[in-house]
């Protein structure tokens, strides 16, 4: 369950969001979004120490040029006895759950959900698979003003431009209750996305 760092890029620019986006097969949709981030980013400056939010945060030895952006992406594992032990232990220690994401760097490894939560009228699936699934949910909300915009700041930016995945939750209804625990397990990598999004048009 190796994962092969993506060589032929290396820190950031408008190429690797374009060969990013290449290698996942994205719509065009969600192409110029990463690509409305990446001149966001290039147009805010970077922070400096007198901002009050960065006073505490030296950036100068950031070495934000010699950062691979992203990871090839791994193969998916089809059972939870093929997860990394410490991976599958910490799952195993969260007890009866609904739904369970692992990430390693650029890839969710392993993803499972409880077929009980679509009857809950709760949509949990990895990012990818909500940008095929549900387009026009995550065209209105994501990376919108509804959530955090990528103008917000150059770091959300950059975000918005390299985030590679991560779970995707449509909460239920208003007044439809239910008591499932939905915990998304994420192994260390880059730009991983959180979105999770109420919904209150569906029925």
């Amino acid at each position: 369950m190796s994962t092969t760092i993506q060589g032929a890029t290396k820190g950031f620019s408008r190429e690797a969001v374009d060969e990013l986006s290449h290698r996942r097969q994205e719509p065009d949709w969600l192409r110029q979004k990463r690509i409305e981030a990446w001149e966001a980013f290039e147009q805010i400056p970077m922070p400096k120490r007198t901002d009050e939010e960065w006073r505490r945060t030296d950036l100068r030895l950031l070495p934000i040029d010699e950062v691979l952006p992203f990871a090839d992406q791994a193969d998916r594992l089809t059972s939870r006895a093929d997860l990394p032990a410490a991976v599958a232990a910490e799952v195993e220690a969260a007890g009866e759950v609904s739904g369970v994401v692992v990430q390693r760097d650029s890839s969710i490894i392993y993803f499972e959900v409880d077929s009980a939560l679509a009857e809950q009228g709760v949509v949990f699936s990895d990012l990818e698979t909500a940008v095929r699934e549900h387009p026009e949910l995550l065209q209105k909300y994501f990376m919108s003003d509804a959530t955090v915009p990528v103008t917000d700041n150059k770091f959300a930016a950059l975000h918005g431009a390299f985030w590679t995945s991560t779970a995707f939750v449509l909460l239920r209804p208003a007044g439809r209750r239910g008591r499932s625990a939905i915990p998304g397990f994420l192994g260390s990598g880059s730009c991983r996305h959180r979105d999770v999004q109420p919904h209150p048009d569906r029925g």
